[in-house]
């Protein structure tokens, strides 16, 4: 139709691997079509690390849909986007399906947290992030795929501790805030061990011990996965528990 529109483009990466020679091209006919200046940056600023939940695996199915479908999953119907919209925040979210803090879902090394936490993409040669984006807050869910393979207690502690020491290293001013158990929680009491212990020294840190989404049929979808009622939910348990902590000005 005629008339001025503005076009806004959110990259999901998802499982593809990045073509560095892809763009976007936007046109019709001969009319001549002009980029906006950049919007303003925004005070608050939110990265989050994860797996599928946070790619929103599973939001635009149901829990009869047993094999991956591209269109079963929506990182804008997700806890993470969902959270960033609810405190007008400028976002970062990296997260691969089926990763790991000690090992993937099918027992696997994979590409563990500690290691594609600060990559820019997922080609065959990770670049590293250069972007300069300095979070208030780093949110992490992670540890639903180590029960796959189930990886022992101790080494769980030792790998969370190990991330949590490379995301200090790297965001020292940052809260860190571990969001666990929407799925499945068997390392839960391990988790409230390391944040007991990090707290002594470190209280810019926190778990947030999520509600189990198989409680409400109605939240689980693909291969148990969230549905966007489901990770409404999860994002709202996430939200109530960032304004307790008053990170960010109302």
């Amino acid at each position: 139709a005629g008339g001025h529109h503005a076009v806004g483009l959110v990259g999901a990466l998802g499982h593809q691997i990045v073509d560095e020679g892809a763009d976007v091209r936007l046109g019709a006919g001969e009319d001549e079509l002009a980029l906006l200046p950049p919007p303003e940056k925004k005070k608050n600023k939110i990265l989050f690390i994860g797996d599928s939940i946070t790619c929103g695996y599973g939001t635009d199915s149901s829990s009869s849909h047993n094999i991956y479908h591209t269109w079963e999953e929506d990182v804008t119907h997700a806890y993470a986007y969902l959270t960033a919209e609810h405190f007008d925040a400028d976002y970062q979210i990296i997260a691969i399906s089926g990763q790991g803090i000690v090992l993937n879902c099918r027992g696997e090394h994979g590409r563990l947290f500690c290691e594609f936490f600060g990559q820019a993409n997922r080609t065959p040669t990770p670049v590293p992030d250069e972007s300069g984006f300095s979070p208030r807050l780093v949110v992490v869910n992670g540890g639903t795929n180590d029960n796959g393979k189930p990886v022992p207690q101790e080494d769980f502690k030792e790998g969370v501790d190990h991330l949590l020491t490379l995301l200090r290293a790297n965001y020292p001013d940052a809260y860190i805030l571990w969001i666990y158990g929407a799925m499945n929680a068997p390392y839960l009491q391990v988790l409230v061990q390391v944040f007991d212990e990090r707290q002594k020294t470190d209280e810019n840190m926190s778990y947030v011990n999520a509600r189990p989404i198989y409680d409400n049929p109605a939240f689980v979808g693909a291969n148990g996965h969230p549905t966007h009622l489901g990770q409404i939910d999860l994002a709202e348990q996430l939200i109530k528990h960032i304004h307790a902590l008053g990170l960010f000005e109302e």
